[in-house]
């Protein structure tokens, strides 16, 4: 994902998401399902919500958690798109 930077250093991660295409609800309720390995802030920026992703713990690697980060957020994007009749 090309709007993906990782730190490893920093053990931090930030995403340009698209506010059209991903709901702030949804990033909401992912950062809220990964607080427990997460401290994630959202801010918006013009078009675009920049999500911060800071690992609290040590073991991790922050790559492979912003990846599954990443795919629990477009699961929720698609799961508030289905509308149950």
């Amino acid at each position: 994902m090309r709007n993906l930077k990782i730190d490893k250093k920093g053990r931090k991660a930030e995403i340009e998401l698209k506010k059209d295409l991903y709901p702030e609800s949804a990033v909401t309720k992912a950062a809220d399902d990964f607080k427990k390995i997460l401290d994630v802030s959202v801010k918006k920026t013009g078009e675009n919500l920049k999500v911060t992703l800071n690992l609290k713990a040590k073991s991790p690697e922050i790559e492979e958690v912003a990846y599954n980060f990443i795919n629990y957020l477009l699961a929720e994007v698609k799961n508030g798109m289905i509308k149950v009749l």
